[in-house]
């Protein structure tokens, strides 16, 4: 069995406000520019991961939908932007059925 904790211990907290508690105001100046570039930098880090995820996972699946149902298949990525739209084109419209792979992940996506 794998366990991923991720609790913060209640030490660990009161070590930090007594750490932060005896800094000038010069000092908590800069921890706050650093936490805002590590935010930053985070938040970069995601959106490179969301499209390596959406590029190596999502689009296959699309991809083959399109291919089963003779459809159109539009991928839009904004360069600056983390949102990607993707458009299917079909003559004949589409009918989810029970069995259909995609259907699960259609309504997944419709929730995020």
């Amino acid at each position: 069995m794998t366990t991923y904790d991720y609790q913060v211990k209640a030490e660990e907290i009161e070590q930090m406000e007594l750490q932060l508690d005896s800094l000038t105001t010069k000092q908590l100046q800069e921890v706050a520019k650093t936490l805002e570039t590590i935010k930053q930098s985070e938040e970069k880090t995601k959106m490179e991961h969301a499209k390596i995820y959406f590029t190596n996972a999502i689009s296959p699946i699309l991809q083959d939908y399109a291919e089963k149902t003779y459809s159109i298949l539009q991928i839009d990525e904004n360069k600056n932007d983390p949102s990607v739209e993707v458009i299917l084109k079909n003559r004949r419209g589409f009918e989810l059925t029970e069995h259909d792979p995609c259907k699960k992940f259609i309504y997944f996506s419709k929730l995020c």
